[in-house]
């Protein structure tokens, strides 16, 4: 089993590549059941090496700041969408060309998938005209996710086929693929994420008992699944259970999941296996603190992003507040950088996403 590690120069850089964190950790978007949906908030201060001043996590009783480096010019959305919209279920926002964001949601009456674009600038934002992406059928659980690649999006989400059984689907606006389907429980826990010009990395959980990672092809009137490795499986015996699932990929040759262990309605811990870009499967791992609370929720998925060659950040939180935990792997061996970044409790569902290259 061959991964790329960090030559001499790159083990002298590691103080650049700290500072690359601080910048990864600036990033989190935190969603709070307490805090206006669509806020925008734009500051500048001074980079501190550490992850709770430099990423500016305000929690007050209002809401949730956050607040972002002026001079980066990130620019957010936010999860409010188009006004007299049929929205419903899962929205996903995906970083287009410069300044443009496409937001893919569900319409719930149309059945079907929707997206538009919104070019942003310093002052508001401007959407056009929503276009039809492909057809659904919605169950509540969809887990609607969305990646462009060098030849257009593909979007993944749970299609409802009948009372009983769900699909895990891939489209890519012309065409679609069935990849993978459940009877009964309902219970895929989809996602997926970018790996390099048409291909993309999708991994969910069949039944909460075993984790498949795949890779798919996707171009024109094409998706195929060109690689498949398993994960991580467990009985389901004593509230083992496998549930919401992450992927990332570093662009290098490091791909890492991550997966959620424990009761849907008990206690959770963030679980992790790294993967080589051939689909060799690698260490795994877990982190001691529990993850999220004891009630279930579709989708509360560990945020993960690349800041280096073999070095994932990964977010989660539970009742004490926000975790960014690094992960880095060097000849096949993992080292674990804890770090919480905000002891405020009622910040929930973390996501992290990776603004610049490195």
């Amino acid at each position: 089993m061959t991964y790329r590690s960090r030559d001499s120069s790159e083990k002298r850089d590691r103080t650049k590549a700290e500072l690359l964190f601080a910048v990864v950790s600036a990033f989190v978007l935190l969603i709070v059941f307490r805090a206006a949906p669509g806020t925008y908030v734009r500051s500048g201060f001074t980079v501190q090496n550490d992850g709770v001043n430099d990423s500016n996590i305000v929690l007050t009783d209002s809401g949730l700041g956050l607040a972002v480096q002026y001079s980066e010019t990130i620019k957010l959305f936010g999860d409010s969408v188009p006004a007299n919209l049929n929205v419903a279920n899962y929205t996903d926002i995906v970083a287009s060309v410069k300044d443009t964001f496409a937001f893919f949601y569900v319409d719930s009456i149309e059945k079907s998938v929707f997206y538009t674009k919104v070019k942003l600038n310093m002052t508001n934002a401007i959407a056009v005209a929503p276009h039809k992406f492909c057809d659904i059928s919605p169950p509540i659980d969809c887990y609607l996710h969305a990646d462009r690649g060098s030849d257009g999006f593909l979007v993944s989400f749970v299609n409802r086929v009948n009372i009983t059984k769900r699909t895990l689907m891939l489209n890519n606006g012309v065409c679609s693929l069935a990849i993978d389907s459940v009877i009964n429980t309902g219970w895929l826990f989809p996602s997926q994420c970018h790996m390099e010009k048409d291909t993309f990395l999708v991994v969910n959980s069949i039944d909460a008992k075993k984790v498949v990672l795949r890779k798919v092809y996707s171009s024109g009137d094409k998706i195929q699944v060109v690689g498949t490795a398993e994960v991580a499986t467990d009985v389901g015996m004593g509230g083992a259970f496998l549930l919401n699932c992450s992927v990332s990929y570093d662009r290098v040759g490091n791909i890492l999941v991550a997966w959620a262990r424990g009761s849907p309605n008990g206690d959770k811990y963030i679980n992790y296996r790294f993967f080589s870009r051939n689909l060799t499967g690698g260490p795994t791992g877990s982190f001691i603190e529990k993850s999220g609370d004891r009630a279930f929720s579709f989708y509360d998925d560990a945020g993960i992003a690349p800041y280096g060659e073999g070095r994932f950040a990964v977010a989660f939180w539970n009742a004490s507040g926000i975790f960014l935990h690094r992960l880095e792997i060097e000849d096949g061996h993992v080292e674990q950088i804890p770090k919480q970044i905000s002891n405020k409790a009622g910040a929930r569902f973390v996501r992290l996403l990776q603004i610049h290259s490195f």
